[in-house]
């Protein structure tokens, strides 16, 4: 491992050079880790519940969020007298199997940054397919050895009265910060965080013999209290720049189409998660139910143009758990 080292660190710095100050900004060094170096192996399912296949993609993109999640909620602020140090954990990929986990720590005095100090750890992660378990496993092995760069002049600064030293911050803490999160327990976290995108289209059209007036005055009832993109013109709802129920004469009445694309991410338990489309989703929701539905249809209308019936149609969005 020693000796790829130089080779992946090369890699690192041509392909994250935004990741790490330049040489002539700091001091790069490589130093030996200072906590145990482990070995880790994920599984996780070759395809989602739906059928869809999971990709070696979907599994790189799993471990930066298994990262992410790891860190989101860790002490990730030290204070001490005037002093704080802030620190950010992010990933990214050097070549198709080196994952580079990097700790970046920050010291503050009084909302000033005075030092710097990026320290990166290289793991070399080896994917093939378990037949027993017919599941992916995905080796992960921690390279021993560091690479950091940090300011010219790190000033020192110890406790007077605990003795311990706040800044620089100890080479072992920082290998212990990062590299605990590669435990047996980081197989199910792999699981969690497997996902892919996934866009469906939905459609409604009915025709009622409201007048345009009272049309616009249901349209605007669910309209959420809070900001959205939102708003109700002559023509209809618009999301943004986006028609997403327009409203058109026909005869003797007036025709009500919603086209909408809903967007969202679907996890391997099959659970669908909304990214973009929660606000306009659901008064899209709130409108046919509540509004809609109290107008005076056409039924020969109705029946000749509705792709679901008003019940079918309720049943069929109603599975997916969006929420604003």
């Amino acid at each position: 491992m020693k000796n790829s080292l130089c080779v992946l660190c090369c890699i690192f710095i041509l392909c994250v050079s935004s990741s790490m100050a330049s040489a002539s900004e700091g001091r790069v060094s490589y130093r030996m880790l200072q906590h145990n170096v482990g070995a880790t192996t994920f599984y996780a399912a070759t395809t989602f519940e739906d059928g869809t296949s999971v990709s070696k993609q979907m599994l790189k993109e799993a471990f930066a969020r298994m990262m992410a999640w790891k860190y989101v909620n860790s002490n990730i602020v030290s204070k001490y007298e005037t002093y704080s140090i802030f620190k950010e954990v992010f990933s990214t990929w050097a070549e198709d199997n080196s994952a580079t986990v990097t700790l970046a720590q920050y010291l503050y005095k009084n909302g000033k940054v005075l030092d710097m100090i990026k320290t990166t750890y290289i793991f070399d992660v080896q994917y093939a397919y378990d037949t027993e378990k017919q599941k992916h496993k995905i080796h992960c092995i921690v390279n021993d050895m560091a690479v950091e760069n940090s300011s010219h002049k790190m000033q020192r600064i110890v406790s007077r009265y605990g003795g311990y030293q706040f800044w620089p911050p100890l080479a072992k803490a920082q290998d212990k910060f990062v590299l605990q999160a590669f435990n047996k327990e980081a197989s199910t976290l792999l699981n969690t965080f497997v996902q892919y995108k996934k866009m469906e289209k939905y459609h409604y059209e009915t025709i009622t013999s409201l007048d345009i007036q009272f049309i616009r005055q249901m349209l605007r009832q669910q309209l959420p209290e809070k900001r959205t993109a939102l708003r109700v013109t002559d023509d209809g709802v618009f999301w943004g720049d986006t028609p997403i129920v327009t409203v058109t004469e026909t005869d003797g009445g007036h025709r009500i189409t919603i086209d909408f694309d809903v967007h969202y991410t679907v996890t391997h338990r099959g659970r669908k998660v909304a990214l973009r489309d929660s606000v306009p989703f659901n008064y899209l929701r709130e409108t046919v139910a509540k509004s809609l539905s109290r107008g005076t249809y056409k039924q020969v209308d109705v029946q000749a143009i509705n792709k679901y019936s008003m019940q079918e149609y309720l049943e069929h969005i109603s599975g997916v758990p969006f929420h604003e």
